[in-house]
């Protein structure tokens, strides 16, 4: 696998609270990628590996994924903001995230 670190563009902090936060490292798939510029990237907030009843997880940051897929952090448990995450979770995804441990919060209530 390729690994390459720049900046890219800052999105709202989608974490509620640092309390319970719980990590771990995953293969994040280059078919995640949105094209940004001349990369292409999976922006952090993105539910990992899917959008649906496969959700394992909550991405800690932006990742690289232009020269394929690349290893990645994932959130498992915490509190979260679903609000500012990139794409609000499906209502699928949230029952194996929250069994996992995630609590999703809205906006109004950090």
């Amino acid at each position: 696998m390729f690994h390459r670190t720049d900046a890219t563009e800052t999105n709202p902090n989608f974490i509620a609270s640092e309390v319970g936060l719980v990590s771990r490292t995953c293969t994040v798939s280059q078919s995640l990628g949105v094209e940004n510029g001349d990369k292409k990237i999976v922006p952090a907030g993105t539910i990992v590996p899917s959008n649906d009843a496969q959700a394992k997880g909550i991405l800690v940051n932006d990742i690289d994924v232009t020269y394929g897929d690349n290893v990645g952090a994932m959130y498992v448990a915490g509190r979260f903001i679903k609000d500012y995450l990139p794409t609000a979770p499906d209502t699928a995804a949230e029952t194996p995230l929250t069994e996992s441990g995630i609590i999703f919060e809205t906006a109004e209530e950090e």
